[in-house]
């Protein structure tokens, strides 16, 4: 990923039923106490079998460093058990600007 872009990721957890029966997910996108948090609730999330996708904004990754970025998807489910998956590794590379570009 390169910051001030709008990268889109896939996670594939294996765990179709889980995600089906998730009544609440969360991204949590961490880089030396820069966090990013996305959540299914609030349309950030697009579930599809065993896969979460999403996209951050230019915005979401102006702050990321060249490095080393983790991952990590939270859920609940019906029953109000609480589960996460192992953490993720994601490389930043690096960029010559930060400025956030727009067509206006």
């Amino acid at each position: 990923m390169i910051p001030v872009t709008t990268p889109t990721f896939t996670l594939t957890t294996g765990e179709a039923d889980l995600l089906a029966d998730a009544v609440e997910l969360r991204v949590d996108f961490q880089q030396n106490g820069n966090t990013v948090q996305l959540f299914l609730s609030d349309g950030d999330l697009t579930v599809e079998d065993d896969t979460v996708k999403f996209t951050l904004t230019q915005t979401q990754t102006q702050n990321f460093r060249a490095g080393k970025a983790r991952v990590q998807l939270h859920g609940l489910s019906s029953d109000q058990t609480a589960w996460k998956t192992e953490i993720a590794t994601v490389t930043i590379s690096e960029t010559l600007t930060r400025d956030v570009i727009s067509s206006g």
